[in-house]
């Protein structure tokens, strides 16, 4: 559980990584508020519990987190080759919202335990798991339900057609 606490950290260091690239290639468009917050605060979390809690019952995130990664990851792989699987992209925010609801129960039953520290480290992450459910719930429903999917032009972008 030690090493596999550690290698998640790891992991999400990489991710990170992947939003410092975006902003050094100006890839502003694909940089928004949900996805720096999610890379920060989840690689800060990942840190935090292999860092203070390296063999207790955190373990259970990097697992269930790692197996939503590979899911998205392989969808991204393959629609990277030429595959059109547009229409299952819902479904892996749809899983990253499943996701985030596993990780409310543990989080949830750890503040009845008398170990504050176990209860700090779950206070932060029931904090952040109900920030990232509303960000994920208001993206999904802009993407996916909102009959507008597309960003209405400024004034200033409008102007620049004139």
């Amino acid at each position: 559980a030690y090493y596999a606490g550690w290698l998640s950290f790891y992991s999400k260091v990489i991710e990170l990584l992947d939003t410092v690239f975006f902003i050094l290639r100006k890839k502003f468009k694909q940089v928004t508020f949900l996805h720096v917050y999610h890379h920060v605060m989840t690689t800060f979390c990942f840190w935090f519990g292999a860092r203070f809690i390296p063999n207790g019952p955190v373990i259970i995130f990097p697992f269930l987190n790692c197996f939503v990664h590979v899911i998205m990851y392989t969808y991204y792989a393959l629609t990277s080759i030429g595959y059109s699987l547009l229409t299952w992209k819902k479904y892996l925010t749809k899983i990253q919202l499943v996701q985030f609801l596993a990780f409310l129960v543990p989080s949830v039953l750890y503040q009845l335990y008398d170990c504050p520290f176990a209860r700090m480290y779950f206070s932060l992450v029931l904090f952040y798991v109900i920030t990232l459910m509303i960000l994920f719930t208001n993206f999904y429903i802009k993407a996916y339900l909102s009959t507008d999917r597309h960003p209405r032009q400024t004034h200033m972008e409008s102007d620049k057609q004139k």
